[in-house]
């Protein structure tokens, strides 16, 4: 037997996307809607804001201020456990834009009474369905993998969505000029222990600086 065991996801250790291959999974998400709804969205979201995965599935439609330009990540699903949020840039507007027009869609009405922005694509409303499931965990998406799956073979495009934060980071970083502004928009541990307070201290600042960021994260959609 080896003598040490390497974790297969460690491939992706030192994986950042490039601009070209963030375009190309940017399409491949609008191509995927139909067949992966919510999935394809969520990923586009990830892309947008570099937050973790398990911090975006449970965000809920409330938390969403668009008078505030703002998506709260409340601290009881922030992992850091400290009230933060992020800002709707404008590719962050477009997710929140696709997800209503799914919601309009014929069929897809039944997910405009589940809570979470994200729903669980196999739930089924119907009359008898008890209210405290509609608005149980069970509701929510937990998962991306179907249609990440779908967008490496259509674009042959190696790496995993954990992939996203890294380079979310690495881009903020380089268009703010310093790691300190660009950790403020990923929620990272090391600034939040530095600078508890600065999300409520320093909330335009924040937003200044995702609006620069978002500007090199803004894809033409390229959808017939």
């Amino acid at each position: 037997k080896p003598r040490t065991l390497k974790n297969f996801a460690s491939i992706y250790n030192d994986k950042f996307f490039t601009l070209k291959e963030l375009e190309k999974i940017h399409s491949a998400c609008l191509e995927l809607t139909n067949k992966f709804p919510y999935q394809g969205e969520l990923i586009m979201l990830m892309m947008a804001c570099g937050r973790r995965l398990q911090e975006l599935t449970k965000l809920r439609k409330d938390y969403v201020k668009l008078n505030e330009r703002i998506i709260e990540i409340p601290k009881t699903i922030s992992k850091i456990r400290e009230d933060q949020f992020l800002t709707i840039t404008e590719p962050v507007a477009l997710v929140l834009e696709r997800l209503k027009e799914i919601n309009n869609r014929p069929g897809y009405e039944m997910f405009k009474s589940v809570p979470w922005l994200f729903p669980a694509i196999r739930y089924r409303s119907n009359t008898n369905i008890d209210p405290d499931y509609i608005n149980s965990d069970r509701t929510r998406l937990k998962t991306i993998t179907n249609c990440w799956n779908s967008i490496r073979d259509m674009t042959g495009i190696f790496g995993a969505p954990r992939c996203f934060r890294k380079t979310f980071s690495s881009l903020a970083k380089d268009t703010l000029g310093a790691t300190g502004p660009a950790t403020k928009l990923t929620g990272h541990t090391q600034d939040a222990t530095l600078e508890k307070h600065y999300y409520k201290t320093h909330k335009d600042k924040v937003i200044t600086n995702a609006d620069k960021v978002a500007k090199i994260l803004t894809f033409p959609i390229k959808v017939a």
